[in-house]
C-alpha cells in the first residue's frame, strides 16, 4: 500500500509546487496565464456541472449563437465529469483549480506506477530504484505538461489516462488473462473518453503490443 500511496502524496505535493501559488488562493484564482485557454476550460467546466446539476444535456447552450443556441464540444469531458462533487461543494474556480492538480498527480503516479511494474517485470525481482521516480517527475515537469498548464488546456493535460491505458494494455499482453483484457479496454475507453488525440496514442500502443508482443 505504501509503494501506491506515498508517491501520491509525492506527486500531489509537486503539483501544488508547480501551481504555486494558485494553492494560497483557491477559489479567487486559477494555475494559467490570464490570456490563453483557461478561460475557454473554466466555462466549459462550468457549463457541464451547471448542465447536470439542472437536469439539462451539456452537449447544447442557449450562451451560443443566441437566441438559436448551439451544440457545445465539451473541453475536458472525463475531468468535468470527475470534478462535479467538487463543483457542487467549493465551486467552478475550485474544480478547475483541483482539475489541474489531479491531472498533474495523476500523470506523474500512473508514469511511476508503470515503469515501476516494467522494471519489476524486466528484473524479475528487487528494488526498481529511482527509475520511477525519475520517469513520473520528468513527464509532470515536461515541456508539454508545463505549456498546458500555462495554456489552461486542461484536457491536454490528460495524460495519466492515456499513460494508464498502455500499462494495462502492456500488463494484458503479459497475463493473456479475460480480466486483464476487460481492463485494459476500459482504460483505453477512458483515455479516448479524456482526450481523442491521446486515446488515439494509446489506441495505437495497445494495437502494436497485441500484434507485436512485449
Amino acid at each position: 500500500m505504501r509503494r501506491v500511496l506515498f508517491p501520491v502524496f509525492v506527486y500531489l505535493v509537486l503539483a501544488l509546487g508547480l501551481t504555486w501559488p494558485t494553492v494560497m488562493e483557491l477559489g479567487q484564482s486559477v494555475p494559467g496565464s490570464p490570456h490563453t485557454d483557461a478561460w475557454d476550460g473554466l466555462w466549459s467546466l462550468s457549463h457541464v456541472s451547471q448542465s447536470m446539476f439542472d437536469g439539462r444535456t451539456p452537449l447544447f447552450s442557449d450562451a451560443l449563437q443566441f437566441p438559436v443556441g448551439g451544440i457545445v464540444q465539451m473541453k475536458d469531458p472525463l475531468g468535468a465529469v470527475l470534478m462535479l462533487p467538487v463543483s457542487a461543494l467549493f465551486g467552478n474556480t475550485t474544480a478547475f483549480s483541483v482539475l489541474i492538480w489531479f491531472q498533474l498527480m495523476f500523470s506523474g503516479w500512473t508514469m511511476h506506477m508503470f515503469a515501476a511494474s516494467f522494471l519489476r517485470w524486466r528484473r524479475g525481482s528487487g528494488p526498481s530504484g529511482w527509475g520511477p521516480w525519475i520517469s513520473g517527475v520528468t513527464l509532470m515537469v515536461s515541456p508539454l505538461m508545463m505549456s498546458h498548464v500555462h495554456n489552461g488546456t486542461t484536457e491536454a493535460l490528460s495524460a495519466g489516462w492515456v499513460v494508464l491505458a498502455i500499462w494495462m494494455s502492456w500488463y494484458a499482453s503479459i497475463l493473456k488473462s479475460i480480466p486483464a483484457i476487460l481492463t485494459a479496454a476500459l482504460c483505453l475507453s477512458l483515455a479516448f473518453f479524456a482526450h481523442l488525440a491521446g486515446g488515439v496514442v494509446a489506441f495505437v500502443f495497445a494495437v502494436s503490443l497485441a500484434v507485436w508482443g512485449t
